[in-house]
This record gives C-alpha cells, structure tokens and sequence, in this order.
C-alpha cells in the first residue's frame, strides 16, 4: 500500500500531466489551423529513427525482424513496460507486414502470450493482410525464472531463423549481455531498451542505438508521430503534444529530486561546515594565546636586566 504523501504525489503528476496534455493539444491545434505550421518539434530519438531503416533492410533482405517483450509480464510491476513495449511492436509489425516474412515476436512471461497474439493479429489487420498471418510468429520461450536461459534461447533463434536485426524493449537485466554480443557477432543491428537498471546499462554500452529511462513509454508515440498521414494531423497534434508533456514531466521530476537531496542534505552540511569554522576560531585562538605566553616568556630576561641596572 502507498502512503499518503506518495498517494498525493502520485494524484497531482497525472493531473498535471493530463491538464497540461489537454491545453497544449488544444493550443497545437488553434495554432496549426491558423498558420498551417506544426506548433512543436518533438525531440529527436536516434533509436526511433533508426526503425524505419532497420525494417526496410529486413523487408529488402527477405528476413524477420525479431522483437522481444524480454521478462516482462502482465499483473506485476512490468506491466508499464509489457504495454508500451507490445505498442511499440505493434507499430513495427504494421510496418514489416508489408514484406514477405512476418516479424517475430518473444517473450518468457507467459501473461504476455495472448497480448503478443493480438498485437501481430492487430498489425496485419491494419495492412489488410490478414491472410498472411501467422500465430507461430509469435513465440514464448519459457526459462523458470532463469533471465539467462531466456538469453540463451534468443540467441539460438536469432541464428536459426537469420533475423535481419532486433527490436529487444521491456524488461531485461544483465543477460542483455549475452544477446547483444551474438548479434554483434551476426552483424545484426539491434536497438535495446529496459525498465531495469543493469539492462539500460548493457544496452548503452552494446546496443546499436539504446532507449534509455522514459523513452521505451514514449518510443510508440514517436514511431505514431513519424508514420502519421495527413489526414490524421488532430491525431498528430495530440501525439505531439503528449511528448512535449513527458519531457516536462521528466525535467520536472528531476528538479523535484533535485530538491529533495538538497533538503535532505541541508542540515547536515550546515551543522559541518559550522563545526569545522567553530574547529578553526578555538584553534586560531589557541595559537594566538600560545604566541602571546611565548613572547612573554622571551621579554622577562631582558625585563629583569633592565631592571636591575636601573637599580644599581
């Protein structure tokens, strides 16, 4: 259960975000109908615009293109990342429906199996193609739990079905490794992402082109953006705009951490730098006191001298 605080905080980011969503979508458009101009320029993701590439160079060399959800499931905390990432193969799917062979999809979490039938189901549809679909282009590689078996199989299918190159987004960890380093060394382009930490850590390292943090959430609107056709420009707008806001959100969040190490670390920072000035003037005193008995000390002979030949 979420606490209060959490719960409030939780409440006024998707307020905000839908508020802000709404006037910027209705402003988009007041101002595209009147000067026929896009009213925003989204900012470019290398990953997104690499995926018309990658497919076209599948379509061209008659080979699959392999997308996979990773571990990610539906009911847990990977259900975020299981949608966008479904959404996202849907949006490549329509795209690559349009060549010879049929996409491949994988993923371990059997929860996500029905969702990955409906999404190629859907992509064919929306091409008109739906004699040319195929349920075994869908496939679940179950692993127990074991991230790395999972790997393993990948890169095993990826070699004996010769996919042209790997769309691999949801939820992978360190056994991306293993996945990325045989497609480097079968020359496939592969574009990677994770919820995971240690995955997005791989993926920028390995990956042709990475998807880091948010933008596996946004990547299917991205890919909606570039593929839109004239006639959809309201849907366009809107898509637009709702990027403009998660960039926002994001620049707002990290302010809002930003803040809340400042406020945690305020007070300690203060108490030291007041103990380390306290410190230097009890030092600076004593040295002074120290340099005052020893000048003291060194005039009393003379002192005394004078003294004493005054008296005589």
């Amino acid at each position: 259960m979420l606490d209060s605080t959490t719960q409030i905080m939780t409440l006024l980011i998707v307020l905000t975000a839908g508020a802000s969503s709404l006037i910027l979508t209705q402003f988009a458009r007041r101002r595209q109908a009147a000067t026929g101009r896009r009213a925003f320029a989204v900012r470019a993701l290398p990953a997104i615009d690499a995926v018309p590439g990658l497919i076209g160079m599948a379509i061209e060399a008659g080979r699959p293109i392999h997308v996979s959800l990773g571990s990610s499931g539906l009911g847990g905390g990977e259900t975020a990342a299981t949608l966008a990432s479904a959404v996202l193969f849907t949006r490549v799917a329509e795209r690559a429906a349009t060549g010879s062979v049929a996409p491949l999809l994988t993923m371990s979490d059997a929860s996500a199996l029905p969702l990955g039938y409906q999404m190629m189901r859907r992509a064919y549809v929306a091409r008109g193609r739906l004699d040319r679909y195929e349920r075994k282009s869908v496939r679940w590689l179950p692993t127990l739990g074991r991230p790395i078996a999972f790997a393993a199989g990948l890169t095993i299918m990826a070699g004996n079905e010769q996919v042209a190159g790997n769309v691999l987004t949801g939820s992978f960890g360190a056994e991306l490794a293993l996945i990325l380093f045989s497609a480097q060394r079968r020359r496939q382009m592969t574009i990677a992402g994770s919820d995971q930490l240690a995955g997005m850590a791989v993926a920028y390292a390995m990956a042709d082109e990475a998807l880091l943090g948010e933008e596996i959430f946004a990547a299917p609107a991205y890919l909606s953006v570039s593929a839109a056709r004239k006639d959809s420009r309201s849907d366009e707008t809107g898509r637009r705009a709702a990027l403009i806001v998660t960039d926002v959100l994001r620049w707002l969040l990290i302010a809002a951490l930003l803040i809340a190490v400042v406020n945690q670390i305020r007070q300690p920072v203060f108490e030291g730098i007041a103990r380390i000035l306290a410190q230097a003037t009890v030092s600076s005193s004593g040295d002074d006191g120290a340099l005052d008995g020893g000048l003291s000390a060194e005039a009393t002979p003379e002192v005394t001298a004078a003294a004493t030949e005054d008296g005589g």
